[in-house]
């Protein structure tokens, strides 16, 4: 082998590397970017169930004895 092969053999694994991290980081930046937006305004299907912010939902109102 000689040093141009080994230089680009580290340049390959250098750059599937950053891609490694930058893929990481733009799925916990996403991550974070959801659990904002749920944290401001909860899904659909919460607030059909009556759900609050935290996604906890009230049965209390619901007589269910019968």
């Amino acid at each position: 082998m000689t040093l141009a092969h080994i230089l680009a053999g580290i340049a390959v694994f250098a750059a599937a590397l950053f891609v490694a991290l930058m893929t990481v980081s733009a799925m916990r930046l996403g991550r974070e970017l959801l659990d904002q937006r749920r944290q401001q305004q909860p899904d659909e299907h919460s607030q059909w169930l009556g759900a609050d912010a935290g996604g906890a939902v009230d049965f209390s109102h619901l007589d269910l004895r019968q």
